[in-house]
């Protein structure tokens, strides 16, 4: 920790040393199980060096050693930088010390460390406040438990629109039943998997028709992109084919695909000829333990079964409240009512 200390910086100084003046419960209890449990202590030092004395006793007496340490486990060393993520985050909240004590020391408190540090990692600092300011801590908690944690980094670093549905009271309501929890965060991890194939995609789009690095999206991006991906897999079989022809005498160069040939091809597919069989017989082995795995199968049928109708229950519930809240033959009963059958 000292060692990443600036000696000529006056202010960092000044910091620890205000720290060091804390009360000895400050330093028994969190300071020296803080310094102990992360993995790299130099990390504070950088921290120190670039952030108020204010900010860092806020979180010292506001959190546990355990949590503080857990999160900045999940930081990696470019994120204390100067211009880093969570130096830049920290250096927003020094002028909002309700904000800090109203919402972010709870959210750090209760949310998985491993997802906050993504939260900071991925989300701008003006932005990630800009949500956690206008949005129920409660609700974001139970947000990042049952959600993809990179999907909510994306709708986060989004429009505070998006951000502000995502955590919409009606939503966590919901998501505070387990069955239905369980639900989202299935969908969501198969959502956030869908769109990185599909950026992977796009970004080989971009690159195929020469875009520049940060470009934006343009038409046929997604198509040319599926048509250079099935470009590369020919040319990898084709460069396997040749790498077999040559021998070792006199190794052949797979850098030119210009010089690649149909027999380089032809030779590459006769090359995979053993993964492919060791694959048949994988799927002929996955073929006889799906015979065994039909009663299991049967009971996870019914098991969505049973969360369907615990998602249909909420919608009962919810038509319940509007029901006590509206006269049945006003329009905006009506509405209420088609608005939670869809919801």
């Amino acid at each position: 920790l000292m060692s990443a200390l600036e000696p000529d910086n006056t202010a960092a100084v000044l910091s620890l040393t205000t720290v060091l003046n804390e009360p000895d419960c400050v330093l028994q209890d969190t300071l020296v199980p803080l310094v102990n449990a992360v993995n790299h202590p130099d990390h504070i030092g950088h921290l120190v060096n670039q952030v108020e004395a204010d900010v860092l006793l806020w979180l010292l007496r506001g959190l546990e050693a355990h949590s503080l340490a857990a999160i900045l486990n999940g930081l990696s060393k470019e994120d204390v930088q100067p211009d880093g993520s969570a130096v830049l985050l920290l250096r927003e909240l020094a002028d909002n010390r309700g904000l800090v004590r109203d919402k972010v020391l709870p959210l750090l408190h209760q949310a998985e460390p491993q997802k906050v540090a993504c939260l900071v990692q991925g989300v701008e600092a003006s932005k990630l406040l800009n949500v956690i300011r206008s949005v129920d801590v409660d609700g974001l908690i139970i947000l990042l438990d049952n959600t993809n944690a990179d999907l909510v980094v994306r709708l986060f670093a989004g429009s505070l629109d998006s951000a502000l549905a995502a955590v919409a009271g009606g939503v966590a309501d919901v998501m505070r039943q387990p069955a239905v929890a369980s639900i989202v965060k299935d969908t969501t991890d198969h959502l956030q998997e869908g769109l990185s194939k599909a950026e992977h995609v796009i970004h080989r789009g971009q690159q195929a028709r020469g875009a520049g690095e940060g470009e934006s999206y343009q038409f046929g991006d997604f198509t040319r992109g599926l048509i250079a991906a099935a470009e590369d897999d020919i040319k990898q079989v084709a460069r396997m084919g040749k790498m077999a022809k040559a021998t070792s005498s006199r190794p052949a160069s797979t850098d030119d695909d210009d010089s690649l040939t149909v027999q380089d091809y032809a030779r590459g597919v006769m090359e995979q000829r053993p993964i492919k069989e060791g694959l048949r017989s994988v799927q002929t082995q996955w073929a006889a333990m799906k015979q065994n795995l039909q009663p299991i199968v049967g009971s996870v049928a019914e098991s969505f079964e049973e969360r369907a109708k615990v998602l249909q229950d909420q919608i009962n519930r919810g038509t319940e409240r509007v029901r006590a809240l509206s006269c049945g033959s006003s329009t905006s009963y009506q509405k209420g009512i088609k608005e939670e059958m869809k919801f």
